[in-house]
Formats: C-alpha cells, sequence, structure tokens
C-alpha cells in the first residue's frame, strides 16, 4: 500500500470505529530543518484541543508487517491515554506575567530554518549559523513533554520583545531542562537521538545535553556549560560536533586532527544515520576557556537538508 493510500485508510478505518461524534484529519505539521510530518489529529466535538499522532512510524509498522488493525488499536490507545491542554491545570497565558516563567529556548540551524525564523521570534548567531527559537514549556511528565512555539502575534499579544524573550529563556532553560555532561561510555545503550557510536572510539568523546535529552544541543550555550566541560576534560580548547538537534559531542582540541576530516565525518552521518529534521549544522565548532568564546572552525559547504538516502528509498 502506497504511503498516501495507508493515510486515507487509516483516516477513514479510524472515523468509522469513532462514529460522528469525531473529528479525524491528517495535518502536516510543519518541523525542523524546512522539513513538515504527517499528523492525526482526532478530536471530540466537544474538546478544543487534539494530540498530534505522528503517521510515519506506524506507516513503517505497517510495512514490516504489522497488521492494519493492530494499529489502529494503538493509535486509538495512545488517542485515549494523552493528557490534552483543556484537561490540564494551565494557569491562563494572556500577559508577560503569565509566561515569564515559562519561556525556554531551542538551538537550530539557522540557514535551513529561514521560514520558520521569518514568521517566529529569534535570535541568530551568523558567524556560528545558528539561531535560537522561543517555546513555552507547559508540561514536562513521565508520558513527555509540552511546549508550544512562540509566534510572532503570541508575541504581539504579550508585548515583549526577541531581547526579552531572549534574555528570559538563558534565565529559564538551565533551570527547567538541566544540563547533564557525561562521557560517551556512560551512555552508550541509550537513545539520545543520535549516531555517536559511528565515531571513531579512539577519539574521547563526551556528550554535552539536557536532562531530557529533547533539544539538549543548546545546552552548550548554558551559562559556563563549556567551561566547565573543558576544566572537567582538563584541556584548554575543544571540538563541538554537533550531533544532533538533541546533544552535541565534546572531543579535546588536538592539533594534529584536521577540522575538514571531521567536518566530513559529521555530514557523512548526518546524511546516512541522522533524520533531516533533527539535524543541528554540518559545522565544526571549537570552544577556547582561555578566551571563553565558541567559535566556527570549519564552515561545511553541505547543506544541512541532503536527504537520507535510506529514508528517501523508504517514501518510494
Amino acid at each position: 500500500m502506497l504511503y498516501t493510500s495507508f493515510l486515507n485508510c487509516v483516516t477513514n478505518c479510524l472515523k468509522a470505529r469513532l462514529g460522528d461524534s469525531f473529528l479525524v484529519s491528517v495535518e502536516q505539521i510543519p518541523k525542523n530543518n524546512g522539513t513538515a510530518a504527517d499528523a492525526l489529529c482526532i478530536r471530540h466535538k466537544l474538546e478544543s484541543a487534539s494530540p498530534t499522532i505522528y503517521l510515519k512510524p506506524y506507516y513503517d509498522a505497517f510495512c514490516s508487517g504489522i497488521p492494519l488493525n493492530d494499529i489502529l488499536d494503538h493509535i486509538l490507545e495512545l488517542y485515549r491515554s494523552t493528557i490534552l491542554p483543556s484537561s490540564m491545570n494551565l494557569t491562563p497565558l494572556n500577559t508577560l506575567s503569565d509566561i515569564q516563567t515559562k519561556v525556554v529556548f531551542r538551538a537550530i540551524n539557522a540557514s535551513a530554518n529561514r521560514s520558520l525564523l521569518s514568521s517566529s521570534p529569534h535570535a541568530i548567531w551568523p558567524d556560528l549559523d545558528l539561531a535560537f527559537v522561543f517555546y513555552l514549556f507547559l508540561l514536562d511528565s513521565q508520558e513527555g513533554q509540552l511546549a508550544s512555539l512562540i509566534t510572532r502575534e503570541n508575541q504581539q499579544s504579550w508585548k515583549v520583545s526577541d531581547r526579552q524573550l531572549l534574555e528570559l529563556s538563558m534565565t529559564n532553560t538551565p533551570r527547567l531542562l538541566p544540563l547533564s555532561f557525561q562521557s560517551l561510555s556512560q551512555v552508550i545503550g541509550q537513545d539520545l537521538g543520535s549516531s555517536s557510536s559511528c565515531y571513531d572510539a579512539s577519539f574521547p568523546l563526551y556528550v554535552l545535553s539536557n536532562r531530557n535529552g529533547i533539544y539538549g544541543a543548546g545546552a552548550m550555550f548554558y551559562p559556563n556549560a563549556l567551561s566547565r566541560a573543558a576544566i572537567e576534560m582538563k584541556c584548554e580548547k575543544l571540538f563541538i560536533l554537533p550531533s544532533s538537534v538533541h546533544e552535541v559531542l565534546l572531543t579535546p582540541y588536538w592539533e594534529q586532527i584536521s577540522c575538514r576530516q571531521l567536518a566530513d565525518t559529521v555530514y557523512q552521518i548526518n546524511t546516512e544515520e541522522v533524520p533531516v529534521e533533527d539535524r543541528l549544522s554540518n559545522h565544526i565548532y571549537t570552544y577556547s576557556l582561555k578566551e571563553r568564546k565558541l567559535s566556527l572552525a570549519f564552515h561545511s559547504p553541505c547543506p544541512i537538508e541532503t536527504e537520507n538516502p535510506s529514508e528517501k528509498q523508504q517514501e518510494q
């Protein structure tokens, strides 16, 4: 069954199961790096919100032999177990005072997200080809996180500037999403969303993220995060390898290591192992403890959006 046929089949089957009291539709949700994902929206007519259920994993499961009825059962179970914003005790979010302790940032690639940046308040570091977009961090539980992108419309309603959002997020993000810094050997076997196991094991690698491992690459911008890492690694300078938007890898700076070679490795792993929406950069960065400065060491000419050949084959 082709992907589009699968989407139509799932939608129609769920409509038949749920009846006329429910609205079932498929919407394209914008994602990182200019990508979009098909999501199923199920909403009772008396509800004002619906969970977002991404359908590509279910299509992959169907192609691997999972019966359609089992997939439909799982989707409905997920829908019924999801806590919706309308059923949570959320405080009103109408003024700056309502949201000022909830604003967090996420680090993304600047060049690959021009459309998103044009419609959202942001902070940008052109020398690094990186940017922050801002979210309201609303819920953190065992079931997952609930975060909502702050749009220009939100910004105008709250009468808050990009600079104010940046300052709030720099205070809130380390508090709400605390730093995680571990050697690679400590995190082997954990699913952090990267392909760190593909790197040469002879390099002493460390993983910098947040404790949730979700959009944790921005932790390298936490106050003193890189300086503390350099001190713990007993080195004056670091290479920073952008493993994904969820974490970065740190290794001591060695003069004999070629930045181009490192960039080629990052690019290869990005294109072969990391989904487009999870990629942060193909560039190589350094941090100097003496100068307390994060810098671009090698600018890769390869666009971050280069398709993963295996993903492209699956979609055909």
